[in-house]
């Protein structure tokens, strides 16, 4: 059920029924790993770290607890994962082939949809090594082929346009990219580097903006990013498309953690980017309903894919 839910998009009431099941049916391991699983995606390490802290007591050798925990310690590291039993939950989403694509593909970057799903905002340093063509896949598993329709060596940004339209792309369009400012809460969203290469889903961390960067358009990011290439959302409370993360300067696709922060282009820079007039303006950061931390969750599901090329 909660595979089936993810699969939809529907990371609240996949949230909602792991939670239910693992406090309805106490002995089961599994659903609380499940249940740890989906907070991390969700930006709440901490609390699945301390869930899978406490019933690894109980069960010290459970597998689907430890499990959970490896992919989560990978995911800090940087590091491949492989399952520690043959028999372990299903934590990735279910990939759909789309004819004419590669067998095997190599996860370059994050990447961002919009303009209702036919183009693709993400980090042209990451892009600077792939081979042959490009293809993007959504969090549900879903692949369209892509072409470099401009990339901007100021800001880093490549823009790309698929051969046809992802599906659920709702509410990914420009209007919903908005300006923020130093001090601004806002989440992060993007694919960790043991997840690039295979179907998975994205991981939410949540931070604050940092300081303006010396060029236009750009600034710091306060927050703890996952190793692994750059060009996820930035996003605020309200769920709306603030920046996209980019390569620490001189080190792109890093596999490490580094002291420097990560950068983002921002919402005007991009939006630049994406019309030779500069199209509709950005909303300022006006009045916002905020969002639970898994609507906006939900919504990135729908709109941060990865960027991929041909092994």
């Amino acid at each position: 059920m909660v595979q089936a839910l993810l699969q939809g998009g529907e990371y609240r009431k996949a949230l909602a029924f792991a939670i239910l099941t693992a406090h309805e049916h106490a002995d089961s391991r599994g659903a609380q790993a499940l249940q740890a699983w989906l907070e991390f995606l969700g930006g709440q390490r901490q609390v699945a770290l301390q869930g899978l802290e406490v019933a690894l007591r109980a069960t010290p050798h459970h597998p689907a607890l430890r499990d959970v925990e490896a992919r989560i310690r990978a995911v800090d590291r940087g590091a491949p994962y492989s399952p520690a039993s043959p028999k372990s939950l299903a934590l990735d989403p279910h990939a759909r082939r789309w004819s004419g694509a590669p067998s095997a593909l190599r996860g370059r970057a994050s990447g961002v949809l919009v303009d209702g799903g036919t183009r693709v905002l993400t980090s042209a340093p990451d892009l600077a090594s792939a081979g042959g063509g490009l293809w993007v896949r959504n969090a549900l598993g879903q692949l369209r082929p892509a072409v470099v329709e401009r990339s901007e060596r100021l800001t880093g940004v490549a823009v790309l346009k698929l051969a046809e339209p992802l599906e659920h792309a709702a509410g990914s369009g420009t209007g919903d990219m908005a300006r923020a400012f130093p001090g601004s809460p806002c989440y992060v969203v993007e694919y960790p580097a043991p997840g690039m290469d295979r179907p998975s889903w994205p991981v939410l961390s949540v931070g604050f903006l940092g300081r303006a960067g010396q060029d236009a358009g750009m600034a710091e990011l306060s927050i703890d990013l996952p190793p692994g290439p750059r060009g996820g959302a930035v996003l605020d409370r309200g769920g709306r498309l603030v920046g996209l993360v980019l390569p620490t300067a001189g080190r792109p696709g890093t596999a490490g953690r580094s002291a420097l922060p990560a950068h983002a282009a921002l919402a005007p820079a991009l939006q630049s980017l994406l019309s030779k007039g500069g199209g509709a303006p950005v909303q300022e950061n006006g009045p916002s309903p905020r969002m639970p931390l898994g609507e906006v969750y939900e919504k990135a599901l729908s709109s941060v894919v990865t960027v991929m090329s041909a092994r």
